[in-house]
């Protein structure tokens, strides 16, 4: 991306946003890219894969590595979360219907790197009872152990080596 320029370059050639960078003047978007670039590159390989494990402690490693404040990496991931779902929408629209929805977000502002866009609330918003969050949390812990077996076996059996060891 940097390659291709600016962002305020960039932006004037997306057809329908050629109009955007009037309004970027007193954004610094370069600036906000490279905070935002900075965030992610404090971000272990699979923190990016799946933002949904960032807790407290991994917010503030974030933030600390990246010179930023927690709320400014929990806001990203909010960010990310909108976008995600935005996206999502947009596969299942025809060609003129994301042209339209492309032009609506660029005048939303929704192009600003620092944009903060607000994901859609999923679910009842019920809280777990104790019983119902050690549930799942066994659940996902049985999760992660099936798939680190299943990864050893792949190394094993990409070795050339036995599945089983003899006992």
């Amino acid at each position: 991306m940097k390659k291709m320029g600016s962002v305020k370059e960039l932006m004037g050639k997306i057809p329908g946003l050629n109009q955007m960078p009037v309004d970027l003047d007193n954004i610094d978007a370069d600036g906000e890219v490279q905070r935002i670039q900075g965030i992610i590159d404090s971000m272990t390989p699979a923190e990016r894969k799946n933002p949904h494990m960032i807790d407290i402690p991994r917010r503030r490693r974030i933030a600390a590595g990246s010179g930023v404040e927690p709320s400014d990496v929990s806001s990203l991931v909010k960010q990310f979360d909108a976008m995600a779902a935005l996206v999502k929408q947009m596969s299942q629209m025809s060609m003129l219907d994301k042209i339209r929805a492309m032009t609506g977000l660029g005048r939303a502002g929704a192009f600003n790197p620092g944009a903060r866009l607000v994901a859609p609330k999923q679910g009842t918003g019920k809280r777990l009872s104790p019983k119902e969050r050690e549930k799942l949390r066994k659940e996902r812990e049985k999760e992660e152990r099936r798939k680190r077996r299943e990864q050893r076996n792949q190394g094993r059996d990409d070795e050339g080596g036995s599945p089983a060891r003899p006992r």
